[in-house]
């Protein structure tokens, strides 16, 4: 049987610091926090994508944005020999399906200089390809109707992609 104590050295210390007697050893205080804004804007590595010959990997970096009300993307590139990455696209603004952000993969040319990858830019989704050196994305497919999806076929030689209904049709609907 455990017979209780009137008080302990610890519980006095605790309340004569919590009511203004002995103030607390400095390793005690509170180490400030990340703010409320470095909570939110995390961000998330996502969509990795290995090259054909694995010296590279592809990846999308998203993080939401207080001042974009949004989440702002980037794709970026990993040599795997250094660690060294660096932004090699614009990843456009989130692609929303009912309610989840939608997270893909690139697609890389089988000689790995290029990454396919759907973005959402100027209001629309397209096909994008992007040099993995950095050098520069050219959209190859876009038009009134978006992409809503993109796969490899032919061993990478080739694309396949399905798109929604046009704009206006939409609109009309």
């Amino acid at each position: 049987m455990v017979t209780p104590r009137p008080h302990s050295r610890l519980s006095l210390f605790v309340a004569s610091a919590l009511f203004g007697g002995t103030a607390l050893p400095e390793t005690l205080h509170a180490q400030p926090g990340p703010t409320i804004a470095e909570l939110v804007e995390v961000a998330d590595i996502e969509a990795l994508s290995p090259s054909p010959d694995g010296r590279l990997l592809a990846f999308r970096v998203q993080r939401a944005s207080i001042a974009a009300n949004s989440h702002v993307i980037e794709w970026r590139v990993a040599d795997l020999e250094t660690g060294q990455t660096r932004r090699i696209a614009d990843g456009g603004g989130p692609i929303n399906t009912d309610g989840l952000l939608e997270i893909e993969p690139a697609i890389w040319s089988p000689d790995g200089r290029f990454i396919h990858h759907r973005s959402l830019i100027e209001g629309a989704i397209g096909i994008w390809r992007t040099a993995a050196d950095g050098s520069g994305s050219s959209l190859l497919v876009g038009g009134d109707a978006d992409v809503e999806s993109l796969a490899p076929v032919a061993g990478g030689r080739e694309l396949t992609y399905v798109t929604g209904p046009s704009r206006e049709e939409v609109s009309r609907a």
